[in-house]
């Protein structure tokens, strides 16, 4: 039987004489990698797996036997990911790949073929709905999920593509639920490119599971990487420099490498350019015109046969201004006939393809398409980068500005990687890319089977250059370690409390966070323990400690008086002084250590703060009638009221704000563009000028009636958010609301088209968010019936038509192929 605390590292070479195994390797045309091979052996034998590899080094075959595997045995798959892109991405792929299982989808937005497939690709988050779907007549409050499985009959194996995304700071917490929350016997396969701690995740998840997680690494790249910089700058004529005539002829408007494929950093190439840089600026020599440093690296690349390249921009704003820099075309007009014919074949597939052929950003899209360039990113509405993820896929497109998300998952690899950046702007501030965003996104260069290396560049031309050790470590640092983002939240105790197979505290116990806090406990004991031995080898002092901490006060003192210089002058005189002292500093050192330690121990269980916070945020539910008054530990499902309920159902946004609204009739008197109103709070999009953005509800165009609503809002949310920092309660409950959204959604509602609203931001942005409000409104409809609101359950229902037309649709191409 497994040691559970003992971890399975499969690193090694694999071999075996096993008939079955070697006939199940030669479903594949070509030799199978060694963590390949590990990883369909311990599937067969029903065990879990971790594998992190590289993108691009086959360590989606490995989930794709699991799914297999699963289907020889009748049983369904689970396929998770983290964005809906990448689902219906998925969706598409698998579906073209194994023609003989079914597929379906399941998003927030699309809903095809659930109760019928074979294999069911799902965002994680619904996979975590799906799992506590068990209590309070699932008839009602459940139906909305539209997916009729028993997960523990039903499903063999939950695969979960980007598993890193445990460490997501808002979004983390859901994927530790579903690992917790799943049935034991169902195999997992965790998928991950960039995961520092992996041997921690695989036995945290070895011991939850009580059967082995084996931990299947590939490190090495199947395509090799040569990471360069690139710095463009005009020929200096004028300049009678010739240090600097020669530095500049043999480094600028060249690719100079700067990382090789096992990750030796060339310090001096790098200085180099640093150094060239700052010469041209001050000999006022360098390009400040974004159109010539784009057009010169893209020339390059082209004559080197480095196309397709992908620019990875940081902003959604520029990638749009750095694609119009490409003024001639890169593509033959064959080639510009093969997008027409594949744009129009496929959008023609949709609802309404004019709509979508004769929108003012399809144009902008078309013109760079017709040059070989395109642009990727949240903003664009979901047809239309689904259109440029199929024209790249096809090699017509030769030049891609993308946003970060291009790097997750999306199945994308290019020739060659550029950075226009290494700053990103995350929580009000700018910062550097830590190294599992450098790795993930330099990880899209080098396409398997066309390339024999891949090529990463960094345009020095567009950013300030790091200090040379600051690049270092974002280039060949560590990933990141994976730190439990788990939190108390009000819905996720209604959940647990209103389902009966789970226990609160194994729940808890079983957890990452609660391994991680026990461990950290343990580190702080063990550190003590050590302290202690080290200071019982020290050698003891000839002199009093009180003597040694006179003088080492003394020696801190700004000001002596004459009797105590004369006192220090006296110990100095002493023979072996220095190296005693030195002694006395290294024991004064560890021992204020060791009392910080002991203090740590005394006071500070991690474990036992959980308790401490669990019991404040049961405090608040029983303050605001959620659940009934008893003690934390005797608390049981029968006890939480229908507040509760209601809560516990909510997933989308602040579950106590929408519950107290809804309870106390906040909806009752609106009409239906008042309710979009209301709900607009609750959506994430904010105008993209600060000017433009919404401090004051009394400045919008909307009826007073709905203002004073809002205002109303407001002062409770200010009184439910309040209530809770008297309490300390420190959970990541989101108390912000979003007045940007109000005159925008009740304006749709009211019928409003589109370039009517004058809309200030993306409409990939407004989509989203109607898609979300949409979504909201479902939530209501169900938790109407619950509460036997039947005329505002009436009125939610006629909202869907007024809301979800024109732009605001589900459709995605890939659905459609």
């Amino acid at each position: 039987m497994t040691n559970m605390n003992t971890l399975s590292l499969l690193d090694q070479e694999f071999k075996t004489n096993d008939e079955f195994l070697l006939n199940e390797f030669k479903m594949y045309p070509f030799e199978l990698d060694h963590f390949q091979k590990h990883a369909i052996e311990k599937t067969l034998k029903g065990d879990n797996l971790l594998i992190t590899a590289a993108t691009g080094s086959g360590k989606t075959l490995p989930a794709e036997y699991a799914m297999i595997n699963a289907w020889r045995k009748g049983k369904k798959t689970i396929y998770t990911s983290p964005i809906k892109s990448l689902s219906n991405q998925k969706f598409y792929e698998f579906k073209k790949k194994f023609k003989d299982i079914s597929f379906a989808i399941m998003t927030g937005d699309i809903k095809y073929n659930a109760n019928e497939a074979d294999v069911i690709i799902m965002t994680t988050e619904i996979l975590r709905n799906l799992l506590y779907k068990k209590q309070y007549d699932d008839s009602k409050i459940n139906y909305k999920l539209d997916l009729d499985i028993d997960l523990k009959k039903d499903v063999g194996c939950v695969i979960f593509d980007e598993a890193h995304y445990l460490n997501d700071r808002d979004r983390g917490k859901v994927w530790e639920e579903c690992f917790v929350l799943l049935p034991k016997h169902i195999n997992l396969v965790l998928l991950s490119a960039t995961m520092n701690n992996s041997a921690e995740i695989a036995l945290w998840l070895q011991n939850v599971k009580e059967k082995p997680c084996h931990l299947i690494p590939k490190k090495e790249r199947i395509i090799p990487l040569n990471h360069y910089i690139y710095y463009t700058s005009r020929y200096p004529k004028r300049v009678k420099d010739q240090e600097f005539t020669k530095l500049h002829s043999k480094n600028a408007n060249k690719l100079i490498h700067i990382l090789d494929n096992v990750g030796n950093f060339n310090e001096i190439n790098y200085q180099i350019i640093k150094q060239l840089k700052k010469q041209d600026y001050q000999y006022h020599n360098s390009y400040n015109n974004n159109v010539i440093v784009i057009q010169r690296l893209v020339s390059l690349l082209e004559k080197k046969k480095l196309l397709p390249c992908l620019f990875f921009v940081f902003s959604r704003k520029k990638c749009l201004k750095l694609a119009k820099c490409i003024e001639k075309s890169l593509i033959t007009s064959q080639q510009i006939g093969e997008i027409q014919r594949i744009v129009k074949w496929n959008i023609h597939k949709l609802d309404y393809p004019k709509m979508y052929l004769e929108s003012e950003e399809f144009q902008e899209i078309q013109s760079l398409l017709f040059k070989g360039v395109a642009i990727h990113h949240s903003g664009l509405r979901p047809v239309y980068k689904e259109i440029i993820e199929i024209l790249y896929s096809k090699g017509l497109i030769k030049v891609l500005f993308a946003t970060e998300t291009f790097a997750i998952g999306v199945n994308m690899p290019t020739k060659t990687v550029i950075f226009t950046s290494l700053q990103k702007y995350t929580n009000s501030e700018f910062r550097y890319l830590n190294t599992s965003e450098y790795l993930q996104m330099s990880g899209r260069a080098g396409r398997r089977g066309l390339d024999k290396i891949g090529t990463v560049i960094l345009m020095a031309n567009l950013f300030d250059l790091p200090v040379p050790m600051g690049l270092k470590i974002t280039m060949c640092g560590n990933s990141n370690n994976i730190v439990s983002k788990f939190d108390l939240s009000y819905k996720f105790i209604l959940k647990i409390l209103l389902n009966n197979e789970y226990d609160f505290n194994n729940f808890l116990q079983n957890t990452l966070m609660f391994k991680q806090n026990n461990n950290e406990n343990e580190r702080i004991k063990m550190r003590y323990k050590e302290g202690e031995e080290y200071l019982k080898k020290l050698p003891k002092l000839k002199r009093s400690k009180k003597d040694y901490d006179n003088y080492y006060n003394l020696q801190n003192k700004n000001q002596l008086k004459k009797k105590e210089k004369k006192y220090i002058k006296k110990m100095e005189s002493e023979e072996d002084f220095k190296n005693d002292y030195k002694n006395y500093l290294e024991q004064y050192e560890i021992n204020s250590e060791l009392n910080y330690l002991k203090e740590s121990v005394e006071n500070i269980d991690y474990n036992n703060v959980i308790y401490q916070s669990l019991n404040k945020v049961m405090e608040y539910l029983k303050k605001y009638n959620y659940i009934e008054d008893v003690l934390t530990k005797d608390i049981t499902n029968e006890n939480v009221k229908i507040k509760g309920i209601i809560a516990s159902q909510i997933n989308e946004c602040n579950e106590i704000l929408l519950t107290e609204l809804l309870v106390n009739n906040y909806f009752d008197n609106l009409d239906d563009g008042e309710i979009c109103g209301v709900l607009a709070l609750f959506l994430n999009t904010s105008c993209l000028n600060e000017e433009m953005k919404v401090r004051d509800v009394s400045v919008l165009d909307i009826e007073d009636k709905l203002k004073n609503k809002i205002k109303k809002i407001e002062e409770l949310n200010y009184n439910l958010s309040k209530d809770e920092e008297t309490l300390q309660i420190f959970i990541n409950t989101d108390w912000e609301l979003n007045l940007d959204m109000i005159e925008y959604c009740y304006k749709w509602c009211k019928g409003y088209k589109y370039h009517e609203l004058y809309f200030d931001n993306y409409s990939g942005n407004f989509i989203k968010d109607i898609l979300k409000l949409d979504n909201l409104i479902c939530t209501l409809e169900v938790l109407c019936t619950i509460l036997e609101k039947y005329e505002l359950y009436n009125k939610l229902n006629e909202i869907h038509s007024k809301i979800l037309r024109d732009i605001v649709n589900n459709e995605s191409l890939y659905i459609k192929l």
